[in-house]
């Protein structure tokens, strides 16, 4: 391997630790540098001849460029080409993982942490300075709005992103420590590092995340029965201080509060919770009411509607939190209104498309998280992780956990 690539497999994978910042940032959340040197790997490999696709990658290409072209004649739609890329810069993100996870320098990985926590902690101690010249490389408009009762974004698009972004960099530190390419003190003072981002930026959708992770952690862990006795014992505990003793101001413990003392409310009246189900639920009703395959790109706007009301949706979650709705969908109720069947399949194919190992299945089931939230389609950290557990990619699991 040359200098240049590996300089540029190395910076790739760094930018994949901040891809809501770019030198010139565009109007768009997720920002483009990521894409543009995953994609030039991409064509690298193709004029070199390097390239052996396997059956599930030939199906994402096709896909991904289906998805460019699949409108319905019989339903209104909106066509953004933008708006069409999100599969095909996954696969370049995908591809790059797959092939070039084991060529990665750790330190660039580590050199991201350490960019997200100092821009957190500026933002956090000096905001009115970091709203001025952070816009320079974060999209303007949303980092004007996040003050107030918010937490901080840093690095991040607003501060649920950067929430997604420490549940990413943790998953994949812990991979990396699993490979021993870092060493147990790296791991612990990233992760450290990581839980002080999750917590100045107040996400509620984090903290959930985070706990699952570690759920999900300790399902798949070999400690012995009296050991995880003791550890659910003081998770609880600790839980229960941190969110009705000492009721920290956080989004994220605030939702808990709701949750274990009024569940319907957490479900059905809290805006947020509320747009999320709906977001969900609208891509399955679409499914339900006969359009198994989709109603075509960029139909989503139009026909959600339409399909809330016909599902009674409106009845069972409320006028409010409908209209508070409107226009913020997760990627999987996004993408299962507009291709069916198709998208489910080839998402399906996706995430099988892996070996059978407890860590394979620690990454894999936490990173699906970011496809129920509100994250976009192209959010790199879930075609990142993907890659790194893919069938071609045998990461090395070492059941330490």
């Amino acid at each position: 391997m040359t200098i240049k690539k590996s300089f540029l497999i190395n910076i790739t994978a760094f930018f994949s630790t901040i891809p809501f910042a770019a030198p010139i940032p565009i109007s768009s959340d997720v920002q483009y540098p990521v894409f543009l040197l995953a994609g030039l790997i991409f064509i690298w490999d193709a004029v070199t001849k390097k390239i052996n696709l396997n059956l599930f990658e030939i199906f994402f290409i096709f896909f991904a460029f289906l998805s460019f072209f699949y409108i319905s004649p019989f339903a209104e739609f909106e066509y953004s080409l933008f708006k069409r890329v999100g599969i095909l810069f996954g696969f370049f993100i995908f591809y790059f993982f797959s092939r070039y996870w084991k060529d990665i320098n750790p330190n660039y990985i580590l050199f991201g942490i350490f960019l997200n926590l100092t821009a957190a902690l500026i933002h956090f101690m000096l905001p009115e300075f970091w709203i001025s010249y952070g816009q320079s490389f974060v999209r303007s408009i949303v980092l004007s709005e996040i003050m107030g009762s918010r937490g901080i974004s840093g690095l991040s698009a607003e501060p649920s992103f950067l929430g997604g972004i420490c549940i990413y960099l943790i998953i994949i530190t812990y991979v990396l420590l699993q490979e021993k390419r870092i060493s147990l003190n790296v791991f612990y003072l990233s992760s450290i590092s990581n839980l002080v981002m999750l917590y100045l930026s107040k996400s509620g959708l984090s903290v959930f995340m985070f706990l699952f992770m570690i759920t999900v952690l300790f399902f798949l862990s070999n400690i012995s029965l009296l050991r995880k006795v003791i550890v659910v014992s003081s998770g609880f505990s600790l839980l229960y201080l941190f969110t009705f003793v000492i009721e920290l101001n956080s989004r994220g413990f605030t939702l808990l509060r709701i949750l274990f003392q009024n569940p319907e409310y957490f479900f059905f009246v809290d805006e947020s919770v509320g747009m999320r189900i709906i977001s969900l639920l609208v891509g399955f009703q679409s499914i339900a009411q006969g359009e198994i395959f989709g109603h075509g790109a960029g139909s989503l706007p139009f026909v959600a509607p339409d399909i809330i009301e016909k599902a009674g949706l409106g009845d069972t979650f409320g006028e409010f939190v409908i209209s508070v709705s409107g226009g913020i969908w997760s990627s999987l109720g996004q993408y299962t209104t507009e291709f069916g069947l198709i998208f489910l399949f080839f998402i399906l194919y996706a995430f099988l498309h892996t070996n059978g190992s407890k860590l394979n299945y620690f990454v894999r089931s936490n990173i699906f998280l970011f496809m129920l939230g509100t994250f976009s389609i192209l959010f790199p950290p879930l075609w990142a992780c993907l890659g790194i557990t893919d069938k071609r990619n045998r990461i090395i699991d070492q059941n330490n956990y």
